[in-house]
């Protein structure tokens, strides 16, 4: 465990902070990105918009400081395909529902994966915890494939600036990323 954390710090020592993934388009309260996953052709993730949508945040963030949050978070790693700790990143792939994950980011080109739900803590030392609603092992397959930089879905202010603040690189409030109910989208979305 603790040599895991520190390859992680190592590993957020030595490079720079990568950027938020991209934006491809918001149409009718959808909001799509492209993500840089080695060795795939088109990742994309999504959210959906609604009427909470002034207590919801998009962070996007940097997987190794993102992974690191989630080791802190327990005392021992999962090495079992089952249970609801933290796996090595190594060990991910080994997850019960990884392969679930696979098939659906193969397919995310015409179905967008949803983002996941992260819940965030500060230990007694202000360090990032992360755990989660939803969509742990979606992160474990982005983490697993080499993903540098992802959004997820934060419910209140709080905690979504807590976590842009230790692993973030970007974060977009959903009634500003929804505000205009207009279609949008950056210059290279596919067609």
């Amino acid at each position: 465990m603790q040599r895991e954390i520190r390859l992680t710090e190592a590993s957020i020592a030595r490079r720079p902070p990568p950027a938020p993934a991209q934006l491809v388009g918001v149409v009718r309260h959808a909001a799509t990105w492209r993500l840089a996953v080695p060795s795939q052709l088109e990742v994309l993730v999504k959210v959906d918009g609604g009427q909470d949508d002034v207590d919801r945040y998009v962070v996007h963030v940097d997987a190794d400081a993102f992974y690191l949050a989630m080791l802190r978070k327990v005392r021992v790693l999962r090495t079992s395909a089952h249970g609801s700790t933290c796996m090595a990143r190594r060990d991910m792939p080994r997850d019960y529902k990884y392969a679930r994950a696979a098939a659906g980011f193969a397919h995310s080109a015409t179905s967008p994966v949803p983002l996941a739900q992260p819940v965030v803590g500060v230990d007694g030392q202000g360090r990032l915890q992360v755990d989660f609603n939803d969509g742990i092992t979606r992160t474990y397959w982005l983490l697993a494939n080499g993903c540098s930089s992802f959004p997820v879905e934060v419910h209140g202010r709080q905690d979504a600036y807590v976590l842009a603040k230790h692993a973030g690189v970007g974060i977009e409030c959903f009634a500003d990323l929804f505000a205009t109910g207009a279609v949008h989208a950056s210059s290279t979305a596919a067609a």
